[in-house]
């Protein structure tokens, strides 16, 4: 078996035979550089990637933002009209307190309220039988609760039903209301001292 080659010897044989008799490569012209975009190379399109990326990601949030933003509305309108119905009590009481033997209804134009301050069309006062009563008409949604929260759990704090104050942890307190308080009303009381 001399004379005979093994497979592996002739595929290379004709391998190598098949290359040697390949035609060269025509010659071409030097290339000109045409007109137009240059060539891509992998990287160009990552800048367009992260552009889309940030364009999602801020189509996202805008459609998000929406819905969250009236989610948390309530709760925090409620706190700001509580934090509002406070100053205006606390303006109330000084104007009470200063002028000993007063009772009725304190007009806005004598109460010393800060510069700030907004006073909402919805507040109203009354002072009769050594309590100042400060309520809401109409009640606003959900504000009760809110200033139940604001006044710490107090007793003097809550709504008005059937000419009495209500609140969420003492129930039925007890406390008459004045006459003019109309029910579900949210209410803040402040004895005089």
């Amino acid at each position: 078996m001399t004379g005979s080659r093994s497979r592996s010897t002739r595929v290379l044989f004709w391998r190598r035979r098949l290359r040697r008799r390949r035609p060269p490569p025509p010659a071409t012209a030097p290339a000109i550089p045409l007109p137009g975009p240059p060539a891509r190379r992998r990287g160009d399109a990552m800048w367009m990637l992260w552009l889309l990326f940030a364009l999602g990601a801020l189509a996202g949030h805008v459609a998000l933002s929406g819905q969250t933003g009236q989610l948390l509305a309530a709760p925090a309108r409620a706190g700001d009209l509580a934090q509002n119905m406070a100053v205006y009590r606390t303006a109330v009481m000084a104007y009470v307190a200063a002028h000993a033997g007063f009772s009725g209804t304190v007009a806005d134009g004598d109460l010393s309220l800060p510069s700030w301050y907004v006073r909402l069309p919805w507040w109203r006062n009354h002072v009769a039988d050594g309590m100042v009563t400060v309520y809401a008409v109409p009640p606003p949604t959900g504000f009760s609760a809110e200033l139940q929260r604001l006044a710490r759990g107090s007793m003097l704090a809550g709504e008005a039903r059937g000419g009495r104050l209500h609140t969420p942890d003492f129930g039925d307190t007890g406390i008459a209301l004045p006459a003019m308080v109309p029910d579900f009303a949210p209410v803040w009381l402040a004895p005089i001292d």
